[in-house]
């Protein structure tokens, strides 16, 4: 329809008409953001409405249809529709930027579009692109001013490492983050990039380097006087220094972090504190230090009720004692009946597990094995396949130890059922080798040689080179078997 061939009447009618279409449709997507399926329902006209928004450069009503579809884009997994539009609705927002440089509203817009637009990107594993205009974005002036933008940029960060393949350098690419931030002078942002690249550095065992960095971020933390903020980088240290055997480094970490606590009220901060030297120790195999300090925070737990710390403190604790050869049957039905209290089904099935294990230790085998059982039936029923595939995993060496050899297989191959479900490496190499042992006891000398194959190649790709070597000496062993019994064959 054009003015050659309409009177000006028609022509208002019809725009009129488009006009008050497209609001209709952007209301309905605003009012129903969280209602997917009501979106779903009529997307058709929705996505008229917009292309229609599109065609008439209407720029703010397409930056509003990009607001309120976010959610359901990502709810449904549209990621490659949602990157299309965004990309289309970032247009927009760069063309009202240019009109009004100066309207902090379309600055912030166009910023938090481009946040969506990476995140979609990243979940649709186009990484380079994603990496490219988040270095980018970093240039952007409202960084400065803006926390939740500053905030998103740290969380998208973590993206790029869980996105590396093997020949990519994120090292180098949170180094330019750094470099690109520093000018900014956004402390919290600085501080996190910072700590999320001597993860990298301690992941990739630069020991020495993570440490120079977090002692960098330390000193950037001091400046923002956020006291929770040091606190964790000082246990961020100690935690990198311990790995690095640097355990005089490790001590006075923790020992500045104890002091700091005592500047703030009793609570979280102290039990965070004495729970990761606990779990420190408990690694060395210090299990009297160990007690201690899960005391020390089980003790913290107890004044403030705080119920969930409670639960999960006797765990560990009891796990502790144990070490030490101390029955642990009471803490952890304590952190059974509180588990319970709190509907905390993870709880309830650890605890279950670490009470079977106790009495699979005293040669109770019925007990232990109704406690596994629970444990499984519950972990099943909330999706928590780790826990479940631990679960067969205590139930199938219970079935061993007890030479029940094919109830021992069945158990065995249910938990590598629930680790196709979930990436527990480690745990999967160990259900592997036990089920290449309980194959060999019946004779099933070529399924256990697959089974610990599969375990000696796990190790390998996890660099424990002593349990591969174990492996390894066991398929030596089966190899052996097999030839005689062809040669007697």
């Amino acid at each position: 329809m054009t003015d050659q061939f309409a009177p000006a009447w028609v022509i208002d009618q019809y725009t009129g008409s488009q006009k008050r279409f497209i609001e209709l449709f952007r209301d309905f997507s605003l009012k129903n953001k969280k209602n997917y399926e009501d979106i779903q329902g009529d997307i058709h006209n929705i996505m008229e409405a917009i292309q229609l928004s599109l065609d008439s450069q209407l720029h703010q009503i397409i930056i509003e249809f990009a607001n309120n579809l976010g959610d359901f884009f990502l709810y449904k997994g549209y990621w490659r529709e949602a990157v299309n539009f965004l990309e289309e609705a970032l247009e927009s927002s760069k063309y009202l930027c240019q009109q009004e440089p100066s309207n902090e509203r379309y600055v912030f817009e166009m910023a938090s579009l481009e946040i969506a637009l990476i995140g979609f990107l990243f979940l649709q594993g186009t990484k380079k692109d994603a990496a490219d205009r988040l270095l980018k974005i970093l240039e952007n002036d409202s960084l400065e001013n803006n926390s939740m933008i500053a905030n998103s940029i740290g969380i998208l960060a973590r993206f790029v490492t869980h996105l590396q393949g093997e020949n990519d350098d994120s090292v180098e690419f949170y180094q330019t983050m750094l470099d690109k931030l520093r000018p900014t002078g956004h402390l919290p942002l600085l501080s996190e990039i910072m700590h999320i690249l001597a993860t990298e550095l301690t992941e990739q065992g630069e020991h020495l380097a993570a440490i120079d960095m977090y002692r960098k971020k330390l000193d950037f933390d001091r400046q923002t006087k956020d006291i929770q903020t040091i606190i964790d980088s000082m246990l961020g240290l100690a935690e990198i220094a311990q790995s690095a055997g640097l355990t005089d480094v490790a001590d006075s970490c923790y020992q500045d972090a104890i002091e700091m606590a005592d500047i703030v009220p009793l609570g979280e901060t102290q039990i965070k504190i004495f729970k990761q030297i606990a779990r420190r120790a408990n690694e060395k195999d210090e299990y009297i230090k160990s007690v201690e300090f899960y005391e020390k925070a089980l003790s913290i737990a107890r004044q403030i009720n705080n119920k969930w710390e409670i639960a999960s403190i006797l765990g560990f604790l009891a796990f502790s004692r144990e070490e030490l050869g101390e029955d642990i049957t009471d803490l952890l039905e304590e952190s059974l009946s509180i588990s319970r209290e709190l509907n905390n089904f993870d709880g309830m099935a650890m605890a279950m597990i670490q009470l079977g294990d106790s009495y699979q230790a005293k040669q109770d085998y019925e007990r232990a094995r109704n406690f596994y059982q629970q444990a499984s039936d519950i972990s099943n029923r909330v999706n928590n396949y780790p826990l479940n595939a631990l679960c067969w995993f205590q139930i199938g060496d219970l079935e061993a130890e007890q030479a029940n050899w094919l109830d021992a297989q069945v158990c065995y191959e249910k938990s590598l059922d629930s680790h196709k479900k979930c990436n527990e490496l480690y745990s999967k190499a160990m259900v592997l080798s036990n089920l290449g042992r309980v194959y060999n006891q019946q004779k099933k000398y070529h399924e256990a040689m697959d089974a610990i194959q599969s375990s000696a190649d796990i190790f390998s790709q996890l660099e424990d080179w002593e349990a591969h070597s174990e492996q390894l000496l066991e398929l030596a062993e089966l190899a052996n078997k097999v030839n005689q019994v062809e040669d007697v064959g």
